[in-house]
């Protein structure tokens, strides 16, 4: 007898459910059982998903992953124009990010496997930046900028955004150092009257 499959539909809610949980816990601390309990499921269901636990973690980033993208880029995309779509599509990817704890950021970065998975969506994430900005550029809404290292700038500022430390040290909470990034970079990129 084979093993019975989970439906998408379960899957796909469980996957969202272990996310919630490790985005605000981390993972390297938490077992199989303990997602199941907490996901009012068997282990065996969980395993029937993914093989193990970090098959399972790496599953439910994937999918938390490609869901920000879409909806960032479907979000950036209502915007009036190219700059705003540049902007916008910035700003949704700093909430997305932030919303992670910092035991999930630090676990990512422990693990390889997370930690180039997690950089797999940073680029694409910044290489569709890229192209919000090019259109900008293009569209003579935002100064002609090298939008390669612009993004590479950006994230630095997102890794000293997420360093609570950092920001402590100077004495800002992330509220006022978001803020003061969106006057330095966004309004510095508006040509000049």
């Amino acid at each position: 007898m084979s093993p019975r499959r989970v439906a998408a539909g379960r899957t796909d809610e469980l996957l969202d459910g272990v996310m919630a949980i490790i985005a605000g816990e981390g993972f390297a601390s938490l077992k199989v059982s303990d997602l199941a309990r907490r996901l009012n499921c068997s282990t065996g269901t969980l395993y029937r998903i993914a093989p193990s636990k970090e098959s399972l973690v790496i599953a439910a980033i994937s999918r938390w992953a490609e869901a920000s993208l879409l909806k960032m880029t479907a979000e950036a995309e209502t915007a009036a124009s190219a700059a705003a779509r540049a902007r916008r599509f910035y700003e949704l990817l700093i909430e997305d990010t932030f919303r992670l704890s910092e035991k999930m950021r630090a676990d990512v970065v422990r693990f390889e496997s997370t930690r180039r998975l997690y950089q797999e969506f940073s680029d694409r994430a910044i290489r569709q930046h890229a192209v919000y900005l090019d259109e900008a550029i293009a569209a003579g809404e935002v100064r002609p900028i090298d939008t390669g290292f612009f993004t590479a700038v950006l994230r630095q500022v997102g890794q000293l955004l997420s360093d609570r430390a950092a920001l402590e040290a100077v004495g800002v909470d992330r509220d006022d150092a978001m803020s003061q990034v969106d006057t330095i970079l966004w309004e510095g990129l508006l040509p000049r009257a």
